[in-house]
């Protein structure tokens, strides 16, 4: 059997997503075209092409996901360091997972504002922490206030 050109190689039986979604949507194969490249039926790329399109997100989903990316980002490293603060929470979480966890949120959030992840200044560092120590501290105080006022409501 001759191969059609800019077709990839014949698979057998498995049908790669990524790769039938190109033929699909991008160079406009027919469902039988693809199933001749993957060995299967065309009712099976049919199928499967229509599952997998059904779970893309439409693209305004996406670009409002991008446009939050790096407030979701903050709110999640928030999170995390809140988190920090609940003895029962911290005690029972190792060391490492700590470190890796805001070390991980760290590297995204500079990655979806475009910047790099390697040789960051220190200085860098410490700004960012001095932020989530305030907001941590705001959170606390606004905590502390509505402890207070529930007590004085109660008198």
């Amino acid at each position: 059997m001759k191969k059609k050109e800019n077709l990839p190689v014949k698979y057998s039986g498995k049908i790669d997503l990524e790769q039938a979604f190109k033929l699909r949507f991008v160079k406009g194969l027919t469902f039988e075209e693809i199933a001749k490249v993957f060995d299967v039926t065309s009712s099976a790329v049919s199928q499967r092409l229509s599952k997998f399109v059904q779970n893309l997100p439409d693209p305004e989903s996406i670009q409002t996901f991008k446009e939050n990316l790096v407030q979701m980002l903050d709110a999640g490293v928030l999170k995390a360091y809140m988190a920090c603060l609940d003895d029962e929470k911290l005690s029972k979480a190792k060391l490492w997972e700590v470190n890796n966890l805001f070390g991980t949120m760290f590297d995204k959030k500079r990655l979806a504002e475009g910047k790099s992840t390697s040789n960051i200044a220190y200085k860098e560092v410490t700004k960012e922490i001095e932020a989530l120590e305030k907001a941590i501290k705001e959170y606390q105080d606004s905590k502390l206030s509505k402890k207070l006022m529930s007590t004085n409501d109660d008198k």
